[in-house]
């Protein structure tokens, strides 16, 4: 049993007589192991920007073709009076560029011709990369005996030198060219009638067109792209229609009879030079002629050359300065 004592109790203090053992090391855990890498994650992912995405404007597929051209016909006389008025403006005739638009227009290149024959035209192909002249005279007194040029200008080279294009010649004066508006080939207007499909980026003629009997004979004076296929028009007063291969598929002849009887200088029947062109929707042909009449044509009256020709009147409206 336990009882409180009555005497004294002593306990020896050993702490004074304990000695420390101890060891002095850089580290007691286990490096810590590091690797660098460019990336850690498999997955790839590109994004162009971050920012919304821009709506696409939808398609209008249910279009009424017949009322648009009825809408087109009956705001025609209004347009194309106010088409004139802007052409016959003056209101920017003593206009100057302010400083700020100067410093907007920058001289690239100036192109030179190593020939002396003058530059009868040029066009620019779909890149806007490579410029093409053609070289010939526009005034003749009887049959060209000239040697025509085109000249391409190819500034996407990189040592490229405004002063030696490179040159393909021609059996006679070049009197038009027209870009192909997706690719390289250039559509190539002769004096003697004559077109040509030429790839300007190596200078390769890939077709030319056959001397058929209907085939013009005048000055191709210009050329339209319609998607692969080509309508020309000449000084003969022919209108064509070609296919890629430049083969002669329709055709038709403006005639002075065809123009409306009120703007007719003459009642007499014959060819009506043409000058220029241009191509508009729902197939029609606006042409300019040299005694000066603006005259639009419908291009669904060309007629096969396969068949009979009958001289169908092409124009649908007359105008004359």
């Amino acid at each position: 049993m336990f009882a409180d004592a009555t005497f004294a109790i002593d306990i020896p203090c050993t702490w004074k007589t304990f000695k420390k053992q101890t060891h002095e090391i850089s580290q007691q855990t286990i490096p810590i192991a590091v690797d660098t890498k460019e990336t850690q994650d498999p997955r790839l992912e590109t994004i162009d920007v971050q920012t919304d995405p821009i709506p696409k404007p939808e398609s209008i597929s249910n279009v009424d073709e017949l009322l648009l051209g009825q809408f087109c016909k009956s705001v025609e006389r209004l347009v194309s009076r106010q088409l004139i008025q802007n052409c016959q403006s003056v209101a920017f005739q003593n206009y100057t560029l302010q400083e700020e638009e100067k410093e907007q227009t920058k001289l690239l290149y100036k192109l030179k011709s190593p020939f002396e024959t003058p530059v009868a035209c040029l066009d620019v192909s779909s890149s806007g990369l490579t410029i093409v002249c053609g070289l010939g005279y526009l005034d003749h007194d009887g049959f060209c005996h000239h040697e025509g040029k085109l000249l391409a200008f190819h500034t996407f080279v990189r040592d490229f030198d405004p002063n030696t294009p490179s040159v393909l010649e021609t059996s006679c004066c070049v009197s038009s060219i027209r870009a192909h508006p997706s690719t390289s080939v250039f559509a190539v207007g002769l004096f003697n009638g004559t077109i040509m499909l030429v790839n300007m980026i190596d200078l390769t003629v890939l077709h030319v067109s056959s001397g058929s009997l209907n085939a013009p004979t005048e000055p191709i004076t210009q050329l339209v792209w319609d998607h692969d296929k080509i309508v020309s028009v000449s000084r003969d007063g022919n209108v064509c229609l070609w296919n890629q291969k430049l083969v002669l598929e329709r055709m038709g002849s403006v005639q002075s009879n065809h123009v409306h009887r009120h703007l007719r200088l003459s009642n007499k029947q014959a060819p009506l030079g043409i000058t220029c062109c241009a191509l508009l929707p729902f197939h029609q042909l606006v042409i300019g002629t040299e005694t000066g009449y603006l005259l639009r044509l419908s291009l669904d009256q060309l007629q096969p050359v396969d068949k009979d020709m009958i001289a169908l009147n092409l124009v649908t409206l007359s105008y004359h300065g």
